[in-house]
């Protein structure tokens, strides 16, 4: 049974980044791999599915409170050794937990065409977790026909806590997305539409309860938690762009 945690979310002005990076300062490490990073940051690329008559793009407008997401996330500029990531991100509430696995960039595509699990997907210590993980990815890509939709990009400054270490904060800026209905365009930068431009969203994931270092910020900035799914607002940034006239333009064919 997957573990649950917390997940809050909070829009910011970025003009006040540099601000609360320094507050957070005396209680944060940088993530161990964006500390490699020269801006000590990476870039998050997300594949969104979902059905053709947008299911999952509903039910999170609708406020359903039990819900989930399928997409395919990859870091910075893959190449073809790269590692890659099947993700179902579950919702339930405040709490989220997921499945995931790893595989080869270059092995994506003879993945989601074959669909042998075993054969590509990679495991941690010959344990089967990893390949559970593809298989309920492809029994939800069957079941459900799900459809690439959307290509979210972002840059993520990822912090953990110097006293517990389950406690994890993000800074996710510059978020943008292009429509897509292939699995081949992780890189495409190329008529990008930018969401709440101006703006980045703050992630606080977490098993116990909010250390007080950081109540005293939400109290400094009287931050309030808000329901922001990138997917979903990067979808309806293309609503009143060129490239997108309703929402039918978003179901693809693969």
């Amino acid at each position: 049974m997957l573990k649950k945690r917390y997940e809050y979310k909070f829009k910011l002005p970025v003009t006040i980044l540099d601000e609360v990076r320094d507050l957070m300062s005396n209680y944060v490490h940088v993530d161990p791999y964006a500390d490699r990073m020269p801006d000590k940051e990476y870039t998050v690329r997300s594949i969104y599915l979902d059905t053709r008559d947008m299911k999952f793009y509903r039910e999170k407008m609708a406020g359903i409170r039990i819900r989930k997401k399928l997409r395919i996330r990859a870091y910075n500029e893959p190449v073809d050794d790269s590692l890659v990531f099947l993700e179902i991100k579950r919702k339930d509430g405040v709490f989220i937990s997921k499945d995931r696995a790893p595989l080869e960039y270059q092995h994506l595509n003879p993945l989601l065409k074959s669909g042998e699990v075993e054969s590509f997907v990679k495991t941690a210590n010959g344990k089967p977790t990893e390949y559970d993980a593809a298989k309920k990815f492809f029994y939800h890509l069957s079941r459900q026909g799900l459809y690439p939709k959307i290509l979210i990009i972002y840059e993520r400054e990822p912090f953990t806590s110097k006293f517990d270490h389950s406690f994890r904060i993000t800074f996710d800026k510059n978020l943008r997305s292009v429509i897509t209905n292939t699995y081949d365009e992780f890189v495409d930068e190329r008529d990008l539409v930018h969401t709440m431009p101006g703006y980045f969203i703050l992630e606080a994931k977490f098993y116990a309860g909010l250390p007080e270092w950081f109540r005293a910020i939400l109290r400094k900035y009287e931050l309030q938690r808000m329901a922001l799914s990138k997917y979903c607002m990067g979808l309806d940034s293309h609503k009143h762009s060129h490239r997108i006239i309703s929402m039918e333009h978003v179901i693809g064919r693969r």
